[in-house]
């Protein structure tokens, strides 16, 4: 059959992010994970960033909440509008 590349990917980065959790946890460290990347990227005109902005704002706290479920403590920030 095809090879889904895209779920591949989501897997393997599923893996890492697990395994970076549970090694932090059996250290007795927090962990923090890598920053939400997709962030105000490429919209033009006013109405396209204010659409940007509310899709980017869903993902972050999507983001976010994905890490938290993992045994994240945090997710690392890379714009001042993604720090609550």
């Amino acid at each position: 059959g095809n090879i889904d590349v895209d779920d591949l990917r989501r897997r393997a980065t599923e893996h890492a992010r697990g395994a970076v959790a549970l090694a932090a946890h059996a250290a007795g460290v927090p962990a923090y994970d890598s920053p939400f990347v997709s962030f105000k990227a490429g919209a033009r005109g006013a109405a396209a960033r204010a659409n940007r902005w509310r899709e980017d704002m869903d993902g972050l706290q999507s983001y976010c909440a994905e890490a938290r479920l993992a045994g994240y403590r945090g997710v690392f920030a890379i714009h001042p509008a993604q720090v609550a």
